[in-house]
């Protein structure tokens, strides 16, 4: 029997819909990485860029698991800031939730 190495998460979407996130596999990760620079960029008080960045990191992960993933605007009605976070945690092994984005 194999063994994974790392947990697959369910979150419940804004619509009720519920995804499994796992890590990201390198190829998305490096996608997911230049879209996450982008919000150590965006200035502090710029929130509507922060979220933006966010959303766009998000689509990455919720690409071919979520219908209009590639859309932020199908996105910013899924999904709540808690979640996103979260989402991206999981992933991307990256919390927001601290000024400076980081891996780990």
């Amino acid at each position: 029997m194999a063994t994974s190495v790392y947990d697959i998460v369910e979150f419940e979407l804004q619509d009720g819909q519920v995804v499994e996130i796992r890590p990201l596999n390198i190829k998305r990760l490096r996608k997911f990485m230049e879209v996450v620079g982008k919000i150590s960029d965006v200035k502090p008080d710029d929130q509507d860029g922060q979220l933006d960045a966010m959303l766009e990191a998000c689509s990455i992960i919720l690409e071919g698991k979520v219908s209009g993933a590639d859309n932020v605007d199908v996105l910013a009605d899924l999904l709540d800031l808690p979640t996103m976070n979260r989402i991206m945690e999981v992933a991307g092994g990256v919390s927001v939730n601290s000024p400076n984005p980081t891996v780990g």
